[in-house]
């Protein structure tokens, strides 16, 4: 799905980063996590304003892939 936001958050509420998907629906977000690993959220809102969440263990130095399914 195409210009929808992609936000990584830390726990408590806090954004990293985010993004907007590419016409194919596609993202990349570039995050550095040092320290031991951490519960992220990844949360993705169409441009309808459908929310979709997913809680991510985040590892130093590693790499995530995070798929969503389009409504």
């Amino acid at each position: 799905m195409a210009g929808a936001r992609v936000t990584l958050t830390k726990l408590g509420g806090v954004p990293v980063a985010s993004t907007v998907t590419d016409e194919d629906g596609f993202y990349r977000i570039n995050h550095k996590h040092t320290g031991k690993p951490t519960v992220y959220s990844v949360s993705i809102t169409t441009p309808q304003g459908l929310i979709q969440t997913k809680a991510v263990s985040l590892k130093p130095n590693h790499y995530l892939q995070v798929d969503f399914l389009a409504p």
